[in-house]
């Protein structure tokens, strides 16, 4: 079982592991489907994190100014 840190998502992690660009090891992305935080990682420079907002941020619309005439 895998479970995201970001947003609690369990087993919606998808994992890619490729032969890695600096000549040895492997290099692997973990990303979530849900909210879309990743994890990347290689052996020469360590893990490096993507946090995504969560929960998501809705999109605003109209004037929020809140302005009369």
């Amino acid at each position: 079982m895998t479970v995201c840190t970001v947003c609690g998502a369990v087993d919606e992690i998808d994992h890619v592991e490729v032969p890695s660009m600096a000549g040895y090891g492997h290099d692997t992305a973990t990303s979530c489907t849900r909210c879309g935080s990743s994890v990347a990682t290689d052996p020469m420079f360590g893990a490096h994190l993507t946090r995504k907002p969560w929960p998501p941020h809705s999109p605003t619309t109209g004037d929020t100014t809140g302005s009369t005439r």
